[in-house]
């Protein structure tokens, strides 16, 4: 990618785990432990990609800016540029699809994360 990401991030893992010991510290007087590894923190990066090669043996391929698990979380080309859109949940989509005017786009067999997965072209 560029950059080792990998060593950022797990910079970033162990500012949070020094910021998580102090406040331990602050509320029980005792001291922490903060241990980081480079392959923990790769490991945790490609928590999506590897479980699902993990359950079902295929590589991933190319999405881009797109979620792996859940649909609609990616970027949509618009008239005057471009939107992202993060749906995290059902309610959530439902609720999306509410405020653009499409409640029919919460009907089956986009109404599941699994359905929208499915039908992630459309």
């Amino acid at each position: 990618v560029g950059v080792a990401v990998v060593d950022l991030f797990t910079g970033v893992y162990a500012a949070v785990g020094l910021l998580a010991a102090l406040r331990e510290r602050d509320r029980t007087g005792r001291g922490q432990r903060v241990d980081m590894a480079l392959l923990d923190t790769g490991v945790a990066m490609a928590a999506n990609q590897a479980m699902n090669f993990l359950a079902s043996g295929t590589a991933p391929g190319r999405l881009g800016n797109q979620h792996p698990n859940i649909v609609p979380y990616q970027v949509f080309p618009c008239a005057d540029g471009h939107a992202i859109v993060a749906v995290g949940n059902d309610a959530q989509h439902r609720r999306l699809c509410a405020l653009l005017g499409a409640p029919e786009l919460a009907d089956p067999p986009y109404d599941a994360n699994p359905g929208r997965l499915a039908h992630r072209g459309a």
